[in-house]
């Protein structure tokens, strides 16, 4: 690939923001290989950040409204957090995963298991989508390319048809005796239906989040059986959410554990 060509890779991506390999392949011109060293490449150079089967922009924008300036934040936490989120499924089982980087880092920890999944996002579905063992299910919708997932009236409404054994999600930050909450007004109704509908219903929340308020109320604690965080939690957060009936799950930062 010449520097021109390399130039205009790098420039799609940071104008898509959000692509996959399948993509760059077919507007390149370029066989799988070439496109994955050529990925790598920009991985290297901190230009990208490659997740399986594509690519999301690094471009500078805001953190509070894109999955490419959070993908790296907190990283520990949020792998430690999925790990740890792993444990409570089991084979056969039905789950929803919706959104954010910490859901998207608990796939590879289940991608093994023979599961139903369904979700929104598109991260979730490019680590899934060649699995043979995984019942993948994409909800439909409109493609929010910041946030890499399908949100809308028809997602909502496609959502309402499922009734599973596990939800997993995230949130944006929390509200002393009040709940959790999100910066996106849009993703409200979602997490409301799929909470109804699901037997057990995971937050997935690493400590800093705990810390911030957000915008909007998502989910109150009594909607959450089970929250995984992390040790670096403060003592008074954790000692509130117990005292309001949370059911804790705290992931070790150790590494082997």
């Amino acid at each position: 690939m010449n520097k021109e060509t390399q130039k205009q890779f790098l420039e799609f991506i940071n104008v898509q923001k959000t692509v996959t390999t399948v993509e760059l392949c077919d507007k390149f011109n370029l066989s799988e290989s070439s496109c994955r060293r050529e990925l790598h490449r920009l991985e290297e150079s901190n230009l990208i950040k490659r997740y399986h089967g594509g690519a999301i922009s690094l471009d500078k924008v805001d953190e509070n409204s894109s999955i490419k300036e959070r993908f790296d934040l907190a990283e520990d936490k949020k792998e430690a957090i999925a790990k740890e989120a792993a444990k409570l499924i089991q084979p056969g089982s039905t789950i929803i995963l919706l959104g954010g980087t910490t859901v998207y880092r608990l796939c590879k920890y289940i991608k093994h298991m023979k599961l139903t999944v369904v979700t929104n996002s598109i991260i979730v579905f490019h680590e899934f989508y060649n699995q043979k063992n995984i019942h993948l299910i994409l909800l439909g919708g409109e493609y929010k390319r910041d946030e890499a997932e399908l949100t809308g009236v028809l997602t909502i409404t496609n959502s309402k048809l499922f009734v599973c054994d596990h939800l997993f999600f995230s949130v944006s930050g929390y509200v002393d005796h009040v709940g959790f909450t999100t910066t996106d007004p849009e993703s409200v109704e979602l997490y409301t239906w799929c909470m109804q509908l699901s037997k057990q219903t995971n937050l997935l929340c690493d400590s800093t989040k705990l810390t911030k308020k957000g915008k909007i109320l998502t989910a109150s604690i009594s909607d959450v059986d089970y929250i995984i965080s992390d040790e670096k939690i403060k003592p008074a957060v954790k000692e509130g959410l117990i005292e309001q009936g949370a059911k804790l799950i705290i992931a070790s930062l150790e590494k082997g554990n």
